[in-house]
Protein backbone atom coordinates (compact mmCIF):
# COMPACT_ATOMS: atom_id res chain seq x y z
CA UNK A 1 0.00 0.00 0.00
CA UNK A 2 3.10 2.38 0.95
CA UNK A 3 4.34 1.23 -2.40
CA UNK A 4 1.06 2.84 -4.05
CA UNK A 5 1.33 6.22 -2.35
CA UNK A 6 -1.23 5.04 0.38
CA UNK A 7 -0.59 6.56 4.21
CA UNK A 8 -1.68 4.70 6.76
CA UNK A 9 -4.37 6.36 9.20
CA UNK A 10 -3.23 6.91 12.89
CA UNK A 11 -6.53 6.58 13.74
CA UNK A 12 -7.07 2.61 12.45
CA UNK A 13 -3.89 0.59 11.41
CA UNK A 14 -5.90 -0.85 8.95
CA UNK A 15 -7.21 2.46 7.04
CA UNK A 16 -5.25 3.19 4.17
CA UNK A 17 -5.58 7.05 2.66
CA UNK A 18 -4.46 8.24 -0.94
CA UNK A 19 -4.91 11.94 -0.78
CA UNK A 20 -4.24 13.68 -3.91
CA UNK A 21 -4.50 17.63 -5.35
CA UNK A 22 -7.04 16.44 -7.60
CA UNK A 23 -10.53 14.81 -6.16
CA UNK A 24 -10.36 11.72 -8.74
CA UNK A 25 -7.26 10.97 -6.91
CA UNK A 26 -8.70 10.08 -3.89
CA UNK A 27 -9.32 6.64 -2.45
CA UNK A 28 -9.64 4.86 1.22
CA UNK A 29 -9.00 1.25 1.28
CA UNK A 30 -9.18 -1.09 4.26
CA UNK A 31 -7.36 -4.59 4.73
CA UNK A 32 -9.46 -7.30 6.79
CA UNK A 33 -7.33 -9.97 7.38
CA UNK A 34 -7.36 -10.80 3.19
CA UNK A 35 -10.23 -8.71 2.35
CA UNK A 36 -10.35 -5.08 1.11
CA UNK A 37 -12.69 -2.47 0.74
CA UNK A 38 -12.37 -0.01 -1.79
CA UNK A 39 -13.95 3.77 -1.53
CA UNK A 40 -13.45 6.60 -3.68
CA UNK A 41 -15.46 8.93 -5.72
CA UNK A 42 -15.24 7.62 -9.21
CA UNK A 43 -14.94 3.97 -10.95
CA UNK A 44 -11.89 5.21 -13.40
CA UNK A 45 -10.16 5.36 -10.33
CA UNK A 46 -11.18 2.27 -8.05
CA UNK A 47 -10.40 0.20 -11.35
CA UNK A 48 -6.85 1.33 -11.58
CA UNK A 49 -6.18 0.70 -8.00
CA UNK A 50 -7.78 -2.83 -8.87
CA UNK A 51 -5.41 -3.26 -11.98
CA UNK A 52 -2.39 -2.39 -9.90
CA UNK A 53 -2.77 -4.77 -7.00
CA UNK A 54 -4.15 -7.22 -9.09
CA UNK A 55 -0.71 -6.78 -11.23
CA UNK A 56 0.92 -7.75 -7.80
CA UNK A 57 -1.16 -10.21 -6.01
CA UNK A 58 -3.27 -13.35 -7.01
CA UNK A 59 -6.90 -11.96 -5.90
CA UNK A 60 -10.51 -11.30 -7.29
CA UNK A 61 -13.09 -8.97 -7.06
CA UNK A 62 -16.64 -9.88 -5.10
CA UNK A 63 -17.91 -7.00 -6.90
CA UNK A 64 -19.94 -4.48 -4.76
CA UNK A 65 -19.83 -4.70 -0.88
CA UNK A 66 -23.30 -5.66 0.36
CA UNK A 67 -21.93 -6.97 3.83
CA UNK A 68 -19.25 -6.96 5.96
CA UNK A 69 -18.30 -7.41 9.86
CA UNK A 70 -22.36 -7.40 10.84
CA UNK A 71 -23.02 -4.31 8.59
CA UNK A 72 -25.23 -4.35 5.60
CA UNK A 73 -24.44 -1.65 3.40
CA UNK A 74 -26.36 -0.05 0.68
CA UNK A 75 -25.85 2.49 -1.80
CA UNK A 76 -28.59 5.10 -3.24
CA UNK A 77 -27.47 8.20 -5.21
CA UNK A 78 -25.50 10.84 -2.60
CA UNK A 79 -25.93 8.33 0.01
CA UNK A 80 -23.98 5.24 1.64
CA UNK A 81 -26.89 3.42 4.26
CA UNK A 82 -24.99 1.13 7.27
CA UNK A 83 -27.51 -0.68 9.02
CA UNK A 84 -27.17 -3.67 11.46
CA UNK A 85 -30.28 -4.75 11.47
CA UNK A 86 -29.60 -8.54 10.11
CA UNK A 87 -26.71 -8.60 12.02
CA UNK A 88 -29.18 -8.04 15.29
CA UNK A 89 -32.32 -10.33 13.66
CA UNK A 90 -29.20 -13.04 13.35
CA UNK A 91 -28.28 -12.71 17.44
CA UNK A 92 -32.10 -12.77 18.46
CA UNK A 93 -32.60 -15.85 16.59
Amino acid sequence: MLEEGFIRSHADPCLYIRDGSDMDKVIFVTVWVDDLIVVCRFLTTMDKFKTAVMDKFKMKDLGEIGYCLGMEIKREPGKLLLSQAKYIHDVLE
